[in-house]
């Protein structure tokens, strides 16, 4: 795992590939308060028009790993928060990558 914070008190943290590593990451997280976090991964698609180096900002996942069944039944789709959805997908759409 690697770490960073910069002046502004943005930390990016690389924590590897997995859901049991992202829920032990975010338990931690959730001792230090943040007022938002956001975990961005990579992931494969079925869609021709996509293409490598595409961003893709889903509204909802389903989920299948099983680490996420401690957290919610598995019929309950994984959300984002709306204010950071609507904040990072604002800044998709300024930087050109909509």
């Amino acid at each position: 795992m690697q770490a960073s914070t910069n002046s502004d008190g943005l930390t990016i943290i690389n924590y590897g590939i997995g859901s049991p590593n992202a829920a032990t990451i975010m338990d931690l997280l959730v001792a230090c308060n943040p007022s938002g976090v956001l975990f961005l991964g990579k992931c494969g698609g079925l869609k021709q028009r996509s293409e490598i180096g595409n961003f893709i900002l889903p509204i909802a996942a389903i989920r299948g790993e099983g680490t996420s069944n401690d957290y919610f039944p598995p019929e309950v789709p994984a959300l984002p928060s709306f204010k950071l959805h609507k904040f990072v997908s604002d800044k998709v759409i300024e930087s050109g990558q909509e």
